[in-house]
């Protein structure tokens, strides 16, 4: 009788494998054969994406405060042709930031929109971590289809 106990598991292991043969392959969603477990990286995609989401989020809060700011000497026209009159008059004076902001705010939309098709991108990368590019596609979608939305808004309430 064997009292080594080592020696007893090594016997039932060279027992319970030689009826299978050899692949070379691993099991199906493990490591290759012979190297450790695969150790993800981040998708530079998807920083990028979140790192662009985060850009265009203070280039829309800046563009809201730019058009904030010359919004008060607009709310003393009482009717739309004292606005139109003072258009006329000044020569479009006056007008900067609002023009300026409208502006901005279509550059944060352009840059949403290519950070949302990097987090597209990102995410469907194989062997990368995904968190970066789900939080880049979440906020620039956010950012993107939400200031459509406004944009739809307000044309709809102009009309």
């Amino acid at each position: 009788m064997n009292d080594n106990p080592n020696q007893h598991n090594q016997q039932q292991g060279q027992q319970s494998d030689q009826g299978q043969p050899f692949t070379g392959f691993s099991p199906a969603g493990g490591p290759p054969y012979g190297q450790g477990p695969i150790v993800k990286k981040h998708s530079g995609l998807g920083i990028s994406s979140f790192v662009l989401a985060l850009v265009a989020l203070l280039t829309f809060i800046l563009a809201i405060i730019l058009i904030a700011s010359s919004l008060p000497e607009f709310m003393n026209m009482t009717s739309q042709e004292e606005l139109q009159q003072r258009i006329m008059d000044s020569n479009g004076e006056g007008f900067e930031g609002l023009v300026f902001g409208s502006l901005v705010i279509f550059l944060a939309i352009g840059i949403a929109f290519i950070g949302l098709v990097l987090g597209i991108i990102g995410a469907c990368m194989r062997n990368r971590k995904k968190v970066f590019s789900i939080i880049g596609i979440v906020l620039n979608g956010l950012i993107t289809f939400g200031s459509g939305f406004m944009l739809i808004l307000g044309v709809a309430n102009a009309v």
